[in-house]
């Protein structure tokens, strides 16, 4: 039995993202890459989206006797999308624009279905589950020592999930 949703919500988005006609090419990993700016995508295509670090709290934890324990789990999962230039003449507005669409797939994913399609199980007794767009956080290049204009987005995913462990 898992006392987080963390693994699940993070292999969910994962495969959701993937499955993705509209992210065709782009890199999803669970993880951040060794060295992020050598991303290269499935097809060559310089774009990527990784989950990073999450940071959260239990609320309203509750025991009900008899073992039974509700809790409230909220945490901030960041996905990361990054754009690298696929040529010399690739400017800062080309890779912020890949990776604006890359951040539209994902808004897009979540208004379809902010549950990740992840439902109760006998490792993760969920009574619900629900993620929502948090804070997002722009940067840009040049990185003077690779000589490239890189884009890259952080969005927070705003996870809520109510567990109850019951013996």
């Amino acid at each position: 039995m898992y006392g987080s949703s963390y693994s699940t919500v993070k292999a969910a988005v994962v495969a959701k993202l993937d499955a993705r006609s509209g992210l065709d090419g782009v890199s999803v990993a669970g993880e951040p890459p060794v060295d992020p700016f050598k991303v290269q995508g499935d097809t060559g295509s310089g774009k990527a989206i990784w989950l990073a670090d999450a940071e959260g709290d239990y609320d309203n934890v509750v025991l009900c006797g008899a073992g039974r324990l509700d809790l409230e789990e909220t945490y901030d999962l960041t996905l990361v999308l990054q754009a690298l230039p696929q040529s010399t003449s690739d400017t800062q507005a080309v890779t912020d624009q890949r990776v604006d669409a890359m951040l539209g797939e994902v808004l897009l994913q979540m208004a379809t279905d902010p549950t990740w399609g992840i439902t109760a199980s006998a490792d993760l007794p969920i009574v619900y589950l629900m993620s929502t767009r948090g804070s997002f956080r722009r940067f840009v290049g040049p990185i003077a020592e690779r000589n490239i204009r890189p884009s890259r987005c952080e969005l927070d995913l705003h996870v809520q999930c109510r567990i109850t462990f019951d013996p």
